[in-house]
């Protein structure tokens, strides 16, 4: 039984003939979803009814039915997917169609098993996608897809995923959703990081249509006058010329103390040679063009005045890195400032 869904064949295992299960259904004890399939469960509600139906939908679909495009998108827990869509794909030969099902000759090499229920693979489910959703919607479930399990280190991401999309779409030109899918990689290089969250996707895509030359996820380096590190910071996004940085603020940003002191002091490092704006994802969320018109006025009133200069720090920038040199710090001495004292 899945997701407490049963078929007449399961329900004759279980005692039950096929004539009782039809009687449990029109007494309100059970629920029909498919023809010969019910649910034991008439009270699941939400996020298990919705499984429940899925799983139906399999059963009736038969053997090498996969939930697919949104319902996959949501299993997998892509970001950008609204509403709880019922979608399953089935083979071009299977003998039944159940409701809204897709059906394909593209066989999934790789589908996986999320919840007991038959899945795409996250390749096959973001090209699934490209066929029903607009190319933003696609963007923002392929920038979660791409993004690491680590939040804090940007480096570590799925680079081989980028790599499957794009021979995908190089290799089947004409299936549908090869524009769309071509359309939303051309939009980054294979080295642009993936962005930190929902909140970061939408701002890059709102900074982008105002025409914004943003560099994501870029590696800011500062060291001392002697090369030595002092400290290695992944900003937002980066606006070169004008040396402006933005910064989209998550509740997690800020939500303790210690996150906090953390945010804080590494927003005093960065402010050495960049303008830092910062907004909430509340703000983004609720007006992204508002607040990439405001990032724009900013960029380019620096542009006008030039950027920060401070005596004795000078910044540098090439293939998505920037390198501030600080001659005013030593690495070894702060270093040994903070390290515990040795008792004499």
């Amino acid at each position: 039984m899945l997701h407490r869904v049963v078929t007449v064949d399961q329900a004759n295992a279980m005692g039950i003939s096929k004539r009782q299960a039809y009687r449990y259904a029109e007494k309100g004890k059970w629920l029909k979803l498919q023809n010969g399939i019910f649910l034991t469960d008439p009270e699941l509600v939400d996020d298990e009814l919705w499984k429940a139906n899925l799983a139906s939908l399999l059963l009736h679909g038969g053997a090498g039915a996969l939930v697919s495009h949104r319902s996959a998108a949501i299993l997998h827990g892509l970001e950008g997917i609204t509403g709880r869509e019922l979608e399953v794909t089935v083979p071009t030969n299977a003998r039944r169609l159940p409701l809204g099902a897709h059906r394909t000759n593209w066989v999934d090499p790789h589908p996986v098993i999320i919840d007991g229920l038959a899945t795409t693979s996250i390749e096959r489910t973001l090209c699934d996608l490209a066929t029903v959703c607009d190319a933003d919607v696609v963007e923002q479930a392929l920038e979660s897809a791409l993004r690491g399990p680590d939040h804090w280190c940007p480096d570590q991401w799925n680079e081989g995923l980028l790599g499957d999309l794009r021979r995908a779409v190089l290799l089947h030109p004409r299936r549908p959703g090869t524009f769309r899918m071509r359309t939303v990689l051309y939009r980054r290089s294979d080295t642009d990081r993936p962005t930190g969250s929902f909140t970061e996707t939408v701002l890059m895509q709102a900074m982008r249509k105002v025409g914004i030359p943003f560099v994501r996820q870029a590696t800011v380096r500062i060291v001392d006058r002697k090369a030595s590190r002092l400290d290695t910071l992944f900003p937002d996004f980066a606006i070169v010329g004008p040396l402006m940085l933005v910064e989209a603020d998550g509740l997690e940003a800020h939500s303790t103390q210690d996150a906090l002191a953390r945010d804080l002091l590494r927003q005093n490092k960065l402010a050495l040679v960049f303008t830092i704006r910062r907004y909430t994802a509340l703000q983004i969320l609720n007006d992204p063009s508002g607040v990439a018109n405001e990032i724009k006025q900013v960029m380019l009133r620096i542009e006008k005045s030039g950027p920060n200069r401070i005596n004795g720090v000078s910044v540098t920038y090439s293939e998505n890195e920037f390198l501030v040199v600080d001659q005013n710090r030593d690495a070894r001495q702060e270093a040994m400032s903070r390290s515990p004292r040795r008792a004499s």
